[in-house]
């Protein structure tokens, strides 16, 4: 009997509705799947952001999140930081990919939280607090339309068990 008979069935599904090669649609299906994660944004918004919002699936089970967006707008209010701005207001903001120097920011702010800094990345797009006995790190990403705020706990960027916040470059 062939090995993976399902995993064929399924590439040559694949390869029939997409009209990709097989290598190609193999590839696609062996790719790990990223969870979804929670939307926020009616929370967010019922705070004064003016933005899509996600979190993770374990600040999701916290509970209510709306004092945390309360939080969030208050620390971007009174600190003014330009990328908090579009945030505030719902406004777009150009569509820039991620350099590496980005990463890098990212990653050096995520060990000076590690060691217990609390607030604004330099460059405004990276943020952690304390909430509710939890440190909550989020970042802004500028999507087509509008900026989108992502939210998790530094736990579960320390054990990266939430790869979309790994993606954003906030992960090891």
């Amino acid at each position: 009997m062939t090995e993976k008979k399902d995993l064929k069935k399924r590439v040559r599904a694949r390869q029939r509705k997409t009209g990709e090669r097989y290598t190609t649609a193999l590839a696609q299906l062996s790719m790990p799947r990223i969870a979804e994660l929670p939307d926020a944004s009616a929370e967010a918004r019922a705070e004064g952001l003016r933005c899509t919002a996600i979190v993770s699936q374990a600040l999701r089970a916290l509970g209510d999140l709306r004092p945390l967006f309360g939080r969030v707008r208050e620390i971007f209010e009174a600190l003014e930081a330009e990328a908090c701005g579009p945030l505030l207001r719902g406004e777009s903001a150009p569509r820039v990919m991620p350099a590496l120097r980005d990463f890098i920011e990212a990653r050096r702010f995520l060990s000076q939280v590690r060691a217990g800094a609390r607030g604004l990345s330099r460059d405004g797009r990276a943020f952690a607090l304390l909430w509710s006995g939890h440190v909550v790190v989020g970042a802004v990403v500028w999507l087509p339309k509008k900026p989108m705020l992502q939210l998790g706990l530094l736990d579960e960027v320390e054990r990266e068990s939430e790869p979309g916040l790994s993606l954003l470059g906030i992960g090891r």
